[in-house]
């Protein structure tokens, strides 16, 4: 045996004739290699999965008239309908209470302003000693199910009302 020193002046040891930065070569496979990439191949025996359905989006409301809405033959009122918005233009300019023109208009003046205390016709409507009064009347127009109108109060997501 010979004795060598490495990069780390380490000793190492070794049988003549053999280094240690060659490896015996095998002789296993004389092939090339394969070129081709493999293919993953589907049976027809087992059919693909149906895709998932597609959700459906509800109809939205169309507005037939500035604050008259659509949806499915019913139609649906908004604070923006005129009646409502005259009559609390008003009560502003009145600053008192007058008659409103139908139970549907006042209705939805009154839920215009529920949350709009800085509002004058919020004071005017949501007064203290009518306020069980006003919200009988909401309730009556709002939950009734043979009411011939609908409100229509919430936002639309497509910049409706």
């Amino acid at each position: 045996m010979c004795c060598t020193s490495d990069y780390s002046n380490q000793s190492l040891l070794y049988e003549s004739g053999y280094s240690r930065w060659q490896y015996p070569t095998s002789s296993a496979r004389e092939d090339p290699r394969p070129t081709k990439k493999r293919v993953l191949q589907i049976s027809s025996a087992s059919p693909l999965p149906s895709p998932p359905p597609q959700p459906q989006v509800a109809p939205s409301p169309v507005e037939i008239r500035p604050g008259v809405w659509e949806l499915d033959y019913e139609v649906q009122y908004s604070p923006e309908w005129p009646p409502v918005q005259e009559y609390l233009s008003e009560l502003r300019r009145a600053r008192q209470m007058i008659p409103p023109p139908s139970d549907l208009v006042f209705a939805l003046a009154a839920l215009h302003v529920v949350h709009k205390p800085h509002d004058p016709a919020h004071w005017l409507i949501w007064d203290m000693k009518d306020y069980s009064t006003v919200g009988t009347i909401v309730d009556r127009i709002a939950f009734a199910c043979t009411s011939p109108y609908v409100l229509l109060l919430a936002p639309l997501a497509d910049g409706g009302p």
